[in-house]
């Protein structure tokens, strides 16, 4: 599968993070743009795989370079992007991001 048009155009080196809202993706990008696609969360999950992208939760596939810190407690985790936005890591991906990410930081 290649890469959508949409992509190509706006250059991954400037995609910080796809938010899912309904049946679209909200693109968004390093000078603050959102950009709206038809194509879903994890159809960008599955062209982006090995392009350091990472999945969250439901709503959110974050370029790694994007998350500025990552906090995990016993009862807690969640991940601050650099636009100061925090995200809650879900129960039964905190293992896996606390993995992924303590080698980023």
């Amino acid at each position: 599968m290649t890469l959508p048009k949409l992509i190509l155009e706006l250059s991954l080196s400037q995609i910080t993070h796809f938010r899912a809202d309904s049946n679209y993706t909200i693109i968004h990008t390093r000078n603050g743009r959102e950009v709206v696609s038809g194509y879903s969360l994890k159809t960008f999950q599955e062209l982006l795989r090995q392009k350091n992208f990472v999945r969250i939760d439901r709503s959110y596939l974050v370029h790694r370079s994007f998350i500025l810190n990552s906090n995990f407690t016993s009862d807690t985790a969640y991940i601050t992007l650099r636009n100061d936005e925090e995200i809650i890591i879900p129960r039964r991906k905190r293992d896996f991001l606390k993995n992924l990410l303590t080698k980023t930081f």
